[in-house]
């Protein structure tokens, strides 16, 4: 298996062996912040033959054809499941099912953020001064993303990195895809790009912030970039992050349970210089990089084998959900991941010193279709919420967008700077209950793939199994009303020189 030193990227394609209410107004809620206040060369990148990928040098360079022997190489079985063999951090699996899994979230986010952003427009927009504009997706999963988009614009060039080959989707002409681990650094890359895409890639990344500084390294000048995170954690019916205390379900070696970033060290990490980052303690197997301060007490480890059926491990009053997200998030972070980054991921662009013109997104999506279920969210279609109360945090203010639902505004105090102008998006009742249903069943497919992360942590068996029945019997009911947060992020690189 590869260690972290080597660096390896084949082309991927094998080869064949020898809405109404002010409660509503807030479903889906887009909350769009610009910060008003945006260095490089412009080189070429040409695209590759078949089976070589002719990326730039890496650190360690090496370039293969995928043959189905370094195919097989590329994965291990985890627990019933295919992961990937190239990153110990990332530990969802990367098989058919998750594959699938991804596909689907591409049309969630599709139906809440439309097709493609401003900023991808602009950044990509034909332009006979700049010919050979260039994309990078970095996590580009199933690829569903990159091959969509490459069809869409065939006179762009598209290249694709992940852990794992891209295989699911047909690659077109303008488009190619590296294996590779982002963890190693960007430096092969700088300067090439016009736009870099970042989706879902939290639970492999161990120092998000870092990432962001290569990122700002590897766009031409006028380049965008744009990052999309969801937060591993249940939010309840008025945004409150429901973060129980998991520690009791490891037997030995409890973790602390996580807390939200506090304001200073977001502050700390806002204000460190691209190419440097944020100093921060480095997770252990047996401890979190958080600080347990303000949550409760961890819970005595028990000390004797769980039950075959065991009781609630926190509290009778804890969603099961937000028990197995927290439990994910805390595996994901004893193995390094830097999974506090969506919180801080607005604060960070927008105030990092080689970003301008920065657009926040804040999108709520309800876990399940449980709006209007003997909640008290009645609603239909339309605009009628335009006049709703704002929300807790929110005041009126002005802006429009032009994706998504219609929008009534706001400022909101997200960490996305001071001049922040906010959009939410209104559904009606319809939509939003049909929004709920596809988050289902995202819901119900993510935490079968969190059941190998829990495992590889060191939770039993019979508690991992426990906690996952009763998690999607949780949102198969939707009697709760809970949501997660997604956060996008846009943002344009500033010209050298600019303040």
């Amino acid at each position: 298996m590869p260690t972290a030193s080597t660096s390896t990227n084949v082309a991927m394609k094998p080869e064949p062996d020898a809405d109404d209410g002010s409660e509503l107004s807030s479903l889906l809620g887009s909350t769009e912040s610009s910060n008003r206040t945006s260095r490089s060369s412009h080189t070429s990148v040409e695209p590759a033959e078949p089976t070589r990928s002719t990326r730039s040098p890496s650190p360690a360079p090496s370039v293969y054809s995928v043959t189905s022997s370094i195919y097989a190489q590329a994965f291990t079985t985890e627990h019933g499941r295919r992961v990937n063999t190239y990153s110990e951090v990332y530990r969802l699996p990367a098989d058919e099912e998750e594959m699938t899994r991804l596909d689907k979230l591409y049309e969630l986010y599709r139906d809440v953020l439309g097709d493609y952003s401003p900023a991808f427009r602009q950044a990509l927009a034909d332009d006979e001064n700049a010919p050979d504009k260039a994309c990078l997706d970095l996590g580009c999963g199933s690829g569903i993303w990159i091959t969509q988009a490459a069809q869409h614009k065939p006179n762009v060039t598209f290249v694709a990195v992940d852990l794992i080959p891209l295989t699911t989707h047909a690659i077109p002409s303008n488009c190619r895809a590296e294996v590779d681990n982002i963890n190693l650094g960007l430096e092969h890359f700088y300067g090439q790009f016009d736009f870099v895409h970042v989706r879902n890639v939290v639970a492999g990344v161990t120092d998000y912030y870092k990432l962001l500084g290569h990122v700002a390294r590897v766009l031409r000048p006028f380049g965008a970039y744009e990052g999309t995170e969801m937060e591993w954690r249940v939010y309840d019916r008025e945004r409150r992050p429901i973060v129980p205390d998991v520690s009791g379900l490891w037997p030995s070696a409890r973790p602390q349970p996580p807390t939200s970033p506090s304001s200073s060290t977001a502050a700390t990490f806002a204000s460190t210089s691209t190419s440097s980052s944020p100093s921060r303690p480095r997770p252990t197997p047996a401890s979190t990089s958080t600080s347990a301060s303000s949550q409760p007490n961890p819970t005595p480890a028990p000390t004797a084998p769980h039950p075959p059926h065991p009781p609630n491990p926190t509290n009778t009053n804890t969603p099961y959900l937000a028990q197995y997200m927290t439990a994910m998030s805390t595996a994901a972070r004893m193995r390094g991941a830097h999974i506090d980054a969506p919180s801080l991921l607005a604060r960070w662009v927008s105030q990092h010193q080689s970003f301008e013109d920065v657009v926040v997104r804040d999108i709520w999506l309800p876990v399940s279709a449980w709006m209007g279920m003997g909640d008290g969210v009645h609603g239909g279609g339309g605009n009628g919420g335009n006049n709703a109360r704002p929300g807790p945090g929110e005041a009126s203010g002005s802006g429009s967008h032009g994706a998504g639902p219609s929008a009534s505004t706001g400022s909101r105090g997200s960490g996305s700077g001071a001049d922040a102008h906010v959009i939410r998006c209104e559904p009606g009742l319809e939509r939003a209950r049909k929004v709920g249903n596809m988050v289902a069943d995202d819901t119900i497919s993510l935490i079968h793939a969190g059941r190998v992360l829990l495992l590889l942590s060191g939770i039993p068996e019979p508690t991992v199994s426990f906690l996952e029945e009763h998690a999607i019997r949780e949102v198969r009911e939707a009697r709760l009303p809970l949501f997660f947060r997604v956060v996008n992020v846009t943002g344009r690189k500033k010209l050298l020189g600019r303040r």
